[in-house]
């Protein structure tokens, strides 16, 4: 029985679960496949697929004889590092960023390392369970604690149960891994990473924030970089989010696009087609306005 509409996060279902939904041939990064054509056949009988979060820097080559494109510019920025055409951290600080940044930036690893006791370690697949429930409970801590000290809220924190089980279950299949700042034997840095082909989705990053003058963010991301020149990764995508860090670290800064593909051959499918694109173009018109932020900043107030 056919769905007239499906809905997918199509940046989580690439950089999370390394999927290409079957409405693609291809996905590719700078002319290069990024899944090794890992093509899902995901509900491939609904009418209209409604795709959001839709990287622009990637070339999305459809399947035309069955499905019309149609695409509507997001409000929302995203954030990556590509070190394809880079030989190393040092090449790349000195290409994207000011002699004043680098300098901040060597200053707190020292600061750091000449201050502590500290250690760097990339945890996988082979990490002992009750390791992985110690260290998750403790980025839970140092979530709660950073976002009461921004007295803001965390939707992730809410499905933490379900990421906690989801996460582990990458981490033995080799589709993840976990980046750990440790003071002696205490964490004080800890990054939940995906990984899909040769690149490394940066997702749930947190520290203690007794640390914070240490920038222990910029530490955190120069140590990914140097373990992704000495893996062979080319791409550290860093997603949504508007942060400092980011904006500082990025030499990709793009646009999401939300992608409403229909099926050609129905009548239907053309008409709720339209209706979704107009749906979605609205939205996102309302955003770049600026009047969904200002209901959220009243709803907060309230």
């Amino acid at each position: 029985m056919k769905k007239n509409l499906s809905k997918l996060n199509l940046f989580l279902e690439l950089f999370q679960k390394g999927q290409i939904p079957n409405c693609y041939l291809d996905i590719k990064n700078r002319g290069e496949n990024i899944l090794k054509n890992n093509i899902k056949d995901y509900k491939k009988n609904s009418l209209v697929h409604s795709h959001s979060l839709c990287p622009n820097y990637l070339e999305y080559v459809v399947n035309e004889e069955e499905y019309k494109l149609s695409k509507v510019t997001q409000a929302n920025i995203g954030y990556a590092i590509d070190i394809s055409k880079i030989n190393n951290l040092q090449d790349y600080m000195e290409r994207h960023m000011s002699r004043s940044f680098r300098k901040t930036i060597r200053q707190s690893v020292r600061r750091l390392e000449d201050g502590f006791k500290i250690t760097y370690r990339m945890l996988g697949h082979d990490i002992l369970e009750s390791e992985y429930i110690s260290l998750l409970d403790q980025l839970r801590a140092m979530l709660d604690k950073r976002f009461e000290q921004k007295n803001e809220k965390d939707e992730k924190l809410s499905q933490w149960l379900q990421i906690k089980n989801n996460f582990y279950e990458s981490l033995k299949n080799k589709q993840a891994n976990i980046f750990v700042i440790y003071n002696a034997d205490t964490p004080i840095n800890i990054s939940l990473n995906y990984l899909s082909n040769n690149m490394i989705f940066c997702w749930i990053s947190c520290y203690n924030i007794n640390y914070a003058k240490f920038s222990l963010g910029h530490v955190d991301l120069c140590k990914h970089i140097e373990w992704c020149f000495e893996n062979s990764y080319k791409l550290l995508e860093l997603g949504y989010g508007d942060h400092d860090y980011k904006k500082k670290w990025s030499n990709i800064i793009y646009n999401f696009e939300h992608h409403v593909l229909s099926k050609k051959k129905s009548f239907k499918a053309i008409i709720l087609g339209k209706i979704e694109y107009c749906k979605v173009y609205i939205k996102e018109f309302l955003k770049h306005k600026g009047v969904v932020v200002f209901f959220k900043s009243l709803k907060k107030s309230k």
